[in-house]
């Protein structure tokens, strides 16, 4: 009996610090949950444009969130990405940061999260999820900010023909500190990718 009430007050107090580490961790995205928009596009974002807008969806999203981001691909780019991003300064190297969300299409493979490492105007590296699937799915990179002075935080999609008319959304983004002695995430499935746009 005694070992059962031992046993029962280490998962409470287990628990209860899983909670604390939880709400400490701050997001360093700003409107990460989209929820704050002007005139329907998401404050604190850039990148999208009159071709190919970028909207606060609130009727498509995941249980985890009350809106998302929605990107419908009116034109095609060619080979190259479209992206919705924002910058965020780094005051110390070597940073442990995981960024977190949930994203979908309606095809699949033309969205995916990606990190760009940046030094002054130099990119150091750059590294992506897995391109995502028809459902919502979870996306996450766990990586170190290394000499870089700026991480950009980006959600990318493909523009190619093959896409065109598609939509994909992006959901419950998030940008945390591991802090130092809290225990290390599985590596999640990120590739580096060449300096291309």
């Amino acid at each position: 009996m005694q070992n059962k009430a031992f046993y029962i007050i280490a998962m409470f107090v287990s628990v209860s610090l899983f909670c604390v580490f939880a709400e400490d961790a701050i997001n360093l995205l700003s409107n990460g949950n989209f929820e704050v928009q002007e005139t329907g596009a998401p404050t604190a974002w850039k990148g999208y444009s009159a071709d190919n807008p970028a909207v606060v969806d609130s009727l498509e999203h995941p249980e985890s969130a009350a809106k998302s981001l929605k990107i419908v691909l009116k034109k095609a780019g060619g080979e190259g990405y479209g992206s919705i991003g924002q910058d965020i300064p780094i005051s110390k190297e070597n940073s442990k940061l995981v960024l977190r969300g949930e994203i979908k299409s309606t095809k699949k493979g033309m969205a995916f999260l990606q990190i760009k490492l940046k030094k002054g105007k130099e990119e150091i590296k750059r590294i992506s999820t897995d391109p995502c699937d028809v459902q919502w799915g979870a996306a996450k990179l766990e990586f170190s900010t290394e000499t870089a002075d700026k991480v950009s935080v980006l959600c990318r999609f493909k523009q190619t023909e093959e896409f065109l008319n598609e939509t994909a959304w992006f959901a419950n983004l998030k940008l945390v500190e591991q802090k130092p002695g809290q225990p290390a995430e599985a590596k999640p499935e990120a590739k580096t990718e060449p300096k291309t746009e």
